[in-house]
């Protein structure tokens, strides 16, 4: 247990390795794409939502 906290305290710092650089590529890519999605989603929904302002003055 003691050997389990000194690791903890411990700062270490160590260089990634060429698979956890590719996987953190890979993540990204897709929480980039998740958060593309959602954004026209979200689009999609307020144009949907919200009412269409006629700048004529009379509403349809």
């Amino acid at each position: 247990m003691e050997a389990g906290k000194e690791r903890l305290t411990r700062n270490t710092v160590r260089d990634a390795t060429r698979h956890e650089i590719e996987q953190l590529k890979r993540e990204n890519g897709d929480l980039k794409e998740i958060v593309a999605d959602l954004l026209i989603e979200t689009h999609r929904l307020k144009k949907t939502a919200m009412p269409s302002i006629d700048h004529g003055g009379s509403r349809r």
